[in-house]
């Protein structure tokens, strides 16, 4: 058996820690925008309140810029991963048809390598792709649905409470 080689993972895993780092600072905002939110309604005493009140402002303009933060590595990750998968698909092509149009090919990543190159060749690929594709989807939409919770409840709270 030879070894695997695969050229794109590690454009994936650099996708991974840039929206690993979003995801942190997403979180730091909503926690931010919670404790503000909540800050007003505990009854804390007036020596407390005027301690706390400098820091109003630099929480505030730490939330916006861990926010801006989210949005810009997220926008990152993006384009990331666009390169990423044309640089896939560069290599399913060339693993497909024995071309050569990515710098640097696989070896090992797909499970037909005996088989002759053609368009049978290049429907097995996309089978096998696709197929390993739907547990990535599964992750990734739950991994969305967290943000979406972590993201609206804060700012519909700050929003439609007063």
């Amino acid at each position: 058996m030879m070894s695997k080689i695969v050229p794109f993972k590690s454009n994936y895993k650099t996708i991974r820690k840039f929206e690993t780092t979003a995801f942190f600072f997403l979180l730091l905002s909503a926690v931010i925008i919670g404790i503000l939110w909540l800050a007003p309604k505990l009854n804390l005493n007036t020596s407390i309140k005027s301690f706390l009140f400098p820091f109003k402002e630099f929480v505030n303009s730490l939330s916006y810029v861990s926010m801006i933060g989210y949005l810009g590595l997220s926008l990152i990750a993006k384009i990331l991963f666009k390169d990423a998968e044309k640089n896939k698909r560069d290599d399913l092509i060339d693993n497909s048809f024995g071309t050569s149009y990515s710098n640097e090919n696989s070896s090992g990543y797909y499970n037909n390598e005996e088989m002759p190159f053609g368009f049978k060749k290049l429907a097995l690929n996309s089978y096998e792709s696709s197929f390993h594709t739907e547990n990535t989807l599964k992750r990734m939409l739950y991994k969305m649905s967290l943000k979406v919770l972590l993201f609206a409840i804060p700012f519909l709270l700050s929003i439609f409470t007063s």
